[in-house]
């Protein structure tokens, strides 16, 4: 949880609540510059998706050329629609411990629903029927083109991290595999930008890491270290202690992250998702359902015609070439047992 602070200056020194408040502000700042560069791509996208569209007549014939009113209109709620569907998909919060593969496909995601959403806004507030293989090629281009500028900001943000710059300053707090695991991981990759102050809990986790004391002390160690974010890994038999631990740690102001020691039992499909206010751990879960579902059998279709489209020559050619090279049907069948 991340408690909201204000300002607080004491003994001729910035205070706790103060850097704090500073470090909310630089997050929601790098958040809005996200938004504004993702925009800015989706708008760019649609209209290098035009140029592209009509610039290659003998490839790509075309009976008269999409308006350019109507393509600034459009490229307009590109720049609206593409943001809004990433800010509901999550794509504004910190992942700084997520992998790369996971924000590539969720960019994937909500370029599939931006397209559908473009069209569907544009099928009944515009009179003009807009080029689909524009609208098509901007859904291929946006996700590339937002990816490769998360990767080349995220690789600038490493090497200042490297350098000891745009660090968060986080203890761990418990025992058992979980807390070692993410010990390691802070350790293992400083591109993170996680600097571990130490461990906290019943004895020292890692040689290397420094061990700042039992469960017993963790308000003398809230009041010596000031931490920016506790990330909580407490075996099954230690949540009884959850509550206590907790209430001390909302006195500094500082994010909570609970990461439950339940690894062993995850199987398939593992995650966390909000239900009616409350946190709920997927430890196993069923194939996609609802908007997910959606969005992945519309990205199926429109990705899977268009590659289809294109590889049809090429199939074509290799189906006579078995046909004309060898007996038997071009379809090899057999029964399975």
């Amino acid at each position: 949880m991340t408690v909201e602070v204000q300002y607080a200056i004491s003994g001729g020194r910035v205070g706790r609540n103060e850097h704090m408040s500073i470090l909310s502000r630089h997050h929601r700042l790098f958040e809005s510059l996200l938004i504004l560069s993702d925009a800015a791509t989706a708008g760019a996208a649609f209209l290098l998706a035009r140029q592209l569209r009509f610039s290659f007549p003998e490839t790509l014939p075309f009976g008269e050329v999409s308006p350019s009113v109507e393509t600034f209109w459009l490229s307009l709620l590109a720049m609206l629609i593409w943001p809004l569907l990433a800010r509901l998909g999550g794509l504004y919060r910190s992942r700084r411990t997520e992998k790369n593969l996971n924000e590539a496909f969720q960019i994937i995601k909500t370029s599939v629903g931006a397209l559908i959403a473009l069209v569907t806004v544009a099928y009944f507030t515009r009179d003009h029927r807009y080029s689909r293989l524009t609208l098509l090629i901007w859904a291929c281009l946006t996700p590339m083109m937002v990816f490769s500028g998360r990767v080349v900001l995220r690789f600038g943000l490493s090497r200042l991290r490297k350098m000891g710059l745009n660090l968060r300053h986080i203890i761990v707090v418990g025992d058992g595999e979980a807390a070692k695991h993410i010990i390691e991981t802070i350790r293992g990759e400083p591109a993170l930008g996680l600097n571990l102050i130490g461990h906290v809990g019943e004895a020292p986790a890692h040689p290397d890491v420094p061990f700042l004391g039992g469960f017993d002390d963790l308000e003398r160690v809230a009041d010596e270290h000031l931490p920016q974010q506790w990330i909580l890994a407490l075996r099954p038999e230690k949540m009884p202690m959850l509550a206590s631990l907790v209430e001390v740690m909302q006195k500094t102001n500082a994010d909570i992250r609970l990461i439950p020691d339940v690894i062993q039992y995850a199987t398939l499909g593992r995650g966390v998702e909000d239900f009616s206010g409350f946190p709920c751990i997927d430890l196993q879960s069923t194939p996609q359902g609802g908007l997910n579902l959606l969005l992945k059998r519309s990205f199926d279709l429109i990705v899977g015609g268009f590659l289809t489209m294109v590889g049809a020559p090429l199939m074509g050619l290799l189906a006579a070439t078995v046909k004309l090279t060898s007996r038997g049907p071009v379809l090899y069948a057999q029964e399975r047992v």
